[in-house]
């Protein structure tokens, strides 16, 4: 008895870890990207981006099917990838890298449902504007936060979408910040995507020209 006991133990063992080797559905695919488990992407198509098309609505399209994946880019005549993006329903939805001949990472963005919502460059970082907590210190000036921390970097913020289509995102403002207050110059577009203004703060201080 104790002998079939142990043989059907072994057998649920080896049963339940072929069950966990195989790869998931695609509604778990989905819901795994949807929560930003972007590891999800190894279950999904490979393929060189020039294969892509965009089509009328600016979706990336593969076969004429909305493509999930990730496609990359090679350097000229060569093997290695020069840049990497993970696509969910045509639209980038993960990490879109850019990267160097000897695959250190140059530069890596993130992306939600299309909309860009954040950059890291060589440590300087990028985010959306509203993505900001806004805080007054004890001398009631206006202090940002990222994360719970005084914002150090760039936030951008755009014009509405055009039509409600998020690929078609122009950008409104360019803020510098470092510490939580204004450093730097502040720029100005408008919806045409020229610039009509640039404006220079020092520790949150506008200076004058």
């Amino acid at each position: 008895m104790l002998r079939i006991f142990i043989f059907c133990l072994i057998v649920s063992i080896f049963i339940s870890c072929d069950l966990s080797q195989q790869t998931p559905t695609n509604e778990v695919i989905r819901e795994r990207l949807l929560l930003g488990e972007f590891d999800a992407y190894e279950y999904l198509p490979t393929v060189h981006c020039d294969s892509l098309v965009l089509d009328t609505l600016n979706n990336l399209t593969y076969q004429d099917s909305l493509f999930s994946g990730i496609c990359f880019v090679n350097f000229e005549n060569s093997s290695s990838k020069q840049q990497i993006q993970q696509i969910f329903r045509g639209k980038l939805h993960g990490n879109s890298l850019l990267l160097s001949p000897k695959g250190d990472t140059i530069s890596m963005r993130l992306y939600n449902h299309g909309r860009f919502t954040r950059e890291l460059v060589a440590g300087y970082t990028t985010v959306i504007c509203d993505s900001l907590d806004v805080f007054q210190n004890d001398l009631g000036n206006q202090v940002v936060f990222f994360d719970g921390l005084p914002f150090t970097g760039k936030c951008v913020s755009y014009f509405d979408p055009i039509e409600s289509d998020d690929s078609l995102l122009q950008i409104e403002k360019i803020k510098p910040y470092a510490r939580g207050v204004l450093e730097g110059e502040v720029i100005l577009y408008n919806s045409e995507g020229e610039e009509v203004n640039r404006k220079m703060y020092k520790g949150g201080e506008l200076l004058l020209p």
